[in-house]
C-alpha cells in the first residue's frame, strides 16, 4: 500500500497560550498526533500532549533526514506543548530510495520501545507536498 501524506498551516496554542502557526501532518488523512498516541499506548499509560512544529523547524529536519547521505536518518516530527522539539518528541526514521520514501522505526527521544508504524510515500506525491513545507519555511 502507498501511503499519502499532506503538510497543512494550522494556528495552535503552545503551553503558556501563545499562538503559533504551526504544520499539522496528515497520513492518509489522520492527523499525526493522532497516530502517534494510539501508537503510544504500548510505550506509557497516558497520552502524551504534543503540538506541531514551526514550519521552518519541521522543514529543516525533514530535509536533512530526505538529503542525508546517511541510508537511515531520523527526525524529530512533533514537539512538547512547551515548545521546544527535542524536549518530548517522537522520531521517526526516513529512508529514501528512487521512488519511495519510507518512514519506519518510530521511536521516542525520551520513551524506551518502539511504534508499530511503518509508511511508504510515494517520491514524487512526497516531494510535491514537500515543496509547501519549503515555501511556508521561508515566510
Amino acid at each position: 500500500m502507498i501511503d499519502e501524506i499532506k503538510f497543512c498551516k494550522i494556528q495552535e496554542k503552545d503551553a503558556t497560550d501563545k499562538i503559533l502557526e504551526t504544520v499539522a501532518i496528515f497520513i492518509n488523512n489522520r492527523e499525526i498526533v493522532d497516530i502517534i498516541n494510539e501508537a503510544e499506548t504500548v510505550l506509557r499509560d497516558k497520552k502524551s500532549e504534543y503540538i506541531h512544529q514551526l514550519p521552518s523547524a519541521l522543514y529543516i529536519r525533514l530535509k536533512d533526514a530526505i538529503e542525508s547521505d546517511e541510508y537511515d536518518h531520523e527526525a524529530e516530527i512533533l514537539c512538547c506543548i512547551c515548545g521546544e522539539v527535542e524536549c518530548w518528541s517522537p522520531i521517526v526514521h526516513i529512508t529514501v530510495d528512487e521512488n519511495y520514501i519510507y518512514w519506519d522505526k518510530f521511536t521516542h527521544n525520551h520513551l524506551k520501545g518502539t511504534y508499530n508504524l511503518s509508511f511508504k510515500f510515494n517520491k514524487l506525491s512526497f516531494m510535491n507536498e514537500f515543496k509547501k513545507l519549503e515555501k511556508w519555511a521561508e515566510e
